[in-house]
């Protein structure tokens, strides 16, 4: 007998918005603007604006990129947005 098992899913929406959330939250507990960001990054200001916003889309790759800049293990962070850390309330 096949068991139908369905795990809830976050929308698209709500994960670029904890991604963008998550990555401001680092981005200022390391004591960078997002112009420093960008250009250790190699990416115009205006796209670290947009994935802090959760308007932008990003790439696996640059999940890593932003993690690598940002001094953080690239599995633990995405973990922590998968099971929804609240920055709000995280100490750097």
């Amino acid at each position: 007998m096949r068991v139908n098992r369905q795990r809830k899913t976050m929308k698209r929406e709500e994960l670029y918005q904890r991604f963008g959330k998550a990555i401001a939250h680092y981005r200022v507990a390391v004591d960078l603007t997002q112009a420093e960001l960008a250009t250790k990054i190699k990416r115009p200001r205006s796209y670290v604006n947009n994935v802090e916003g959760g308007w932008q889309r990003v790439y696996l790759a640059d999940v890593f990129t932003l993690a690598k800049a940002l001094g953080l293990d690239p599995t633990v962070f995405i973990n922590e947005i998968a099971h929804g850390v609240t920055y709000e309330d995280k100490k750097g």
